[in-house]
């Protein structure tokens, strides 16, 4: 306990905790711009925290992640384009919402969940992350395996009208997933000697293709170019109630739940949402 008080004795030195703050900030203007993120804010940053100390460069580095993330679900409630691959999911629920008029809405509901999956992320790992490592490091081939053939139940699951269209999109998936060099024996696959698919094919650009060109081919070939209306006096305020919170606490505990179990897997990041 010590030492969690010294540490945040650390963190709300004012320097510290301004310089976070405007990090944080600035990583969600880039998170909220498609194909911009949090790690690209990290990298502008970087070479400036060799001449900080070490103190400072940490908590500037974790303002910037951490507002980075946060922020991707902007982009993709007002205008239906993720801002990262963590927030793909946001774009079938959020995107619709503002669709219906209810863009403030959305917004708090996505800041709230992402302040409440940090928070609680953050003390989960401060008391069990060494139980929980361990407990990642013995998942071998099959528990991952056992995940991959859960992605592909769940794809099946989730077609509406068509399995065939499901299962098709997710083989697509794997096959845009080997194309580079393989992780473990470094051979290239589905290459064809292009140099620049060495390193496989850049998330970002997939995500920019999939999701923001199909948004502005969808809305031109439909005739709506217009943006859809935000009321921005309704911006103010929190926005949810505590009926809210309680007619979806069990959506809330669910979702917490899973996503604490994929982010401390080794190897399996944000945009396995879809599990």
């Amino acid at each position: 306990m010590a030492s969690y008080l010294s540490a945040l004795g650390i963190l709300f030195q004012p320097l510290n905790f301004i310089m976070m703050y405007l990090c944080c900030v600035i990583g969600c203007i880039l998170g909220a711009i498609p194909g911009l993120s949090g790690g690209l804010g990290i990298t502008l940053i970087l070479p400036m925290t060799f001449a900080l100390n070490t103190n400072l460069s940490f908590a500037m580095l974790v303002g910037m992640y951490v507002g980075g993330v946060s922020g991707s679900f902007i982009a993709a409630v007002l205008v239906g384009i993720p801002g990262s691959a963590a927030s793909i999911g946001t774009c079938y629920d959020g995107y619709p919402m503002t669709k219906n008029g209810q863009a403030a809405k959305a917004l708090s509901i996505g800041i709230t969940g992402s302040f409440i999956g940090t928070f609680v992320s953050i003390i989960v790992a401060m008391l069990c992350s060494g139980a929980i490592a361990d407990i990642a490091l013995t998942l071998g081939p099959w528990e991952y395996f056992s995940l991959c053939l859960m992605a592909i139940t769940m794809v099946v699951g989730l077609s509406n009208g068509s399995v065939f269209k499901g299962l098709l999109a997710a083989f697509i998936g794997f096959f845009i997933a080997m194309i580079g060099s393989d992780k473990v024996t470094n051979q290239l696959r589905f290459t064809f000697g292009n140099t620049n698919l060495y390193g496989g094919i850049n998330m970002v650009t997939m995500l920019m293709g999939t999701f923001a060109l199909q948004q502005v081919a969808t809305s031109y070939a439909k005739g709506q170019q217009e943006m859809p209306p935000v009321d921005t006096s309704s911006l103010g305020g929190f926005g949810l109630t505590a009926k809210d919170f309680i007619d979806n606490i069990r959506v809330i505990i669910v979702s917490l739940a899973i996503g604490l179990f994929i982010g401390f897997l080794p190897g399996i990041r944000a945009n396995w949402w879809k599990l």
